[in-house]
């Protein structure tokens, strides 16, 4: 009962942010106005983490993370009657690749591809959208200048091209790495 209620308020979240995007302030009376009221209480303890790119704000993923986190654990012991510390550790580890860093990591390489295509581009508006869409992820830029041009001055899509190949091993490696140790929280004794 309790996994389908987390489920359900994780639902409302979802629709929360979908409908923000139409009506940033609902008004008394609307539905919009009483999902917020059920909603925003919770959402605003996350908003102080200052998870945000530009205008996105990031906090409601990791607010549903967290839901999906004990949403989980609930129903395997729902389901199972037991529950191990194992168990509890496989379910963050998921929780934790799925919708803290994997979403961390597609956000900023489909920033890193478009301001890579924008720095090939000939055309000023496709590089300057590029640079707008790119400050996000300039600090992932400064850490290639500091490793691979540290005493010369690189061509910026070079430094983005290279930036972009590093952050997709990266991923693909914390995804093979949090895949590993989940499995072996899953053969953990206790």
């Amino acid at each position: 009962v309790l996994s389908r209620l987390l489920w359900g308020y994780s639902s409302l979240i979802w629709v929360r942010i979908m409908l923000s995007w139409f009506v940033r302030f609902p008004q008394y009376g609307g539905f919009t106005y009483y999902i917020a009221q059920a909603v925003d209480p919770y959402l605003n303890i996350f908003k102080k983490s200052k998870m945000t790119a530009g205008r996105l704000d990031f906090s409601p993923i990791l607010a549903i993370g967290i839901i999906e986190l004990f949403r989980s654990i609930c129903e395997f012991y729902g389901m199972n009657g037991y529950l191990t510390l194992g168990l509890c550790l496989y379910y963050f580890l998921q929780a934790f690749w799925r919708y803290c860093l994997s979403f961390y990591f597609m956000f900023a390489i489909i920033l890193l591809i478009t301001k890579t295509i924008s720095s090939f581009a000939k055309n000023p508006a496709y590089y300057n959208m590029g640079n707008q869409l790119g400050d996000a992820v300039s600090g992932l830029t400064n850490i290639t200048r500091k490793l691979f041009f540290k005493n010369r001055i690189g061509k910026e899509s070079t430094i983005n091209l290279i930036t972009l190949l590093w952050v997709f091993a990266l991923n693909f490696a914390l995804q093979y790495l949090f895949g590993y140790l989940a499995m072996l929280a899953l053969e953990l004794p206790i």
